[in-house]
């Protein structure tokens, strides 16, 4: 595997992980029920009060589903632009620009195992 393999699994399984938490809560007007054990919770309890209080779109498990699906869709596209690179012959010759979409993806995952120093962005 090369580092961007790496890099790649690596953060699918972080997404895979995101997913997993967003899908144990259901939320209803504003209270948090675990799917697991019927547990609620009022989300401002659970959430950054300022988000609320400046009309940022919650935090919940729907924003979870969406940047879930978001940043996979990114990683996606690495893939196959690698792919090409690969199945042109220029997988040497590119300047790895595409890399990159994936390596800002790694940041907020810092604190995970696995997660290389490496992966961070200048």
């Amino acid at each position: 595997m090369t580092g961007m393999d790496d890099l790649v699994a690596w953060l699918r399984a972080q997404l895979d992980e995101d997913e997993r938490a967003a899908l144990a809560f259901e939320v209803s007007e504003g209270v948090w029920r675990c799917r697991h054990c019927g547990a609620a919770m009022n989300s401002a309890a659970r959430l950054d009060a300022h988000l609320f209080e400046t009309g940022y779109r919650e935090w919940g498990p729907a924003r979870m589903r969406d940047e879930v699906d978001a940043k996979r869709r990114i990683l996606d596209w690495v893939e196959a632009v690698e792919v090409e690179f690969t199945r042109a012959g220029l997988g040497d010759r590119t300047d790895g620009t595409h890399l990159v979409f994936a390596r800002w993806l790694a940041p907020p995952y810092a604190d995970r195992p696995g997660y290389q120093e490496s992966w961070r962005s200048e």
